[in-house]
């Protein structure tokens, strides 16, 4: 998938209802980004409730190894694109991240595989994330996902998996996407 004005004309704001439904439940500050290059760009956030608050800028990059959201974005490429993508040692913000570009080659292939991402503490120190691919009618890519306290993902990991799952598949549908037949 490419990234280009669609994602901010299109895709961010049809998934403006996905995100604020996922807000509403039991999830806390659900994100949409999209990748550039090696980098990705928060775009849109929710922040409901007096649950857990990360605060990020909205238009903020980050490196695109170390979060679930920027994984399951890296998994949708080709990895010849990706190798070529990535320097040779990858910056770490935490004792957890991913720093041999071999190693998260074959976690991106896990991720494709199993269709979402984690982030068990590679980019802050305690807090967890999982996150989704969605995908549009024009093969654009963007992730949505939810991060909290490690403590509170772990005992919750196999319902939090599920509700980001069913709120990709629910927003690719929204965005036109019909589904790997096409």
């Amino acid at each position: 998938g490419r990234r280009d004005a669609k994602a901010e004309e299109t895709v961010a704001p049809n998934m403006r209802p996905c995100i604020a439904k996922l807000g509403a439940g039991d999830l806390k500050g659900p994100r949409l980004t999209v990748r550039e290059g090696v980098k990705e760009r928060l775009l849109e956030r929710s922040i409901l409730g007096q649950g857990f608050r990360a605060i990020t800028r909205v238009g903020k990059t980050f490196p695109t190894h170390c979060t679930a959201q920027r994984k399951i974005l890296l998994a949708a490429l080709p990895r010849a694109v990706v190798r070529r993508m990535l320097p040779k040692k990858l910056g770490s913000l935490t004792d957890q991240t991913i720093t041999d570009p071999e190693r998260l080659t074959d976690e991106l292939d896990c991720i494709a595989t199993e269709g979402v991402a984690y982030d068990r503490e590679e980019h802050a120190v305690g807090i967890s994330a999982v996150a989704a691919l969605v995908v549009d009618d024009a093969n654009n890519y963007a992730a949505i996902g939810t991060a909290m306290p490690t403590a509170r993902f772990d005992s919750r990991e196999e319902f939090l998996t599920e509700i980001v799952r069913k709120a990709a598949h629910d927003a690719s549908l929204a965005l036109g996407w019909r589904g790997s037949s096409g």
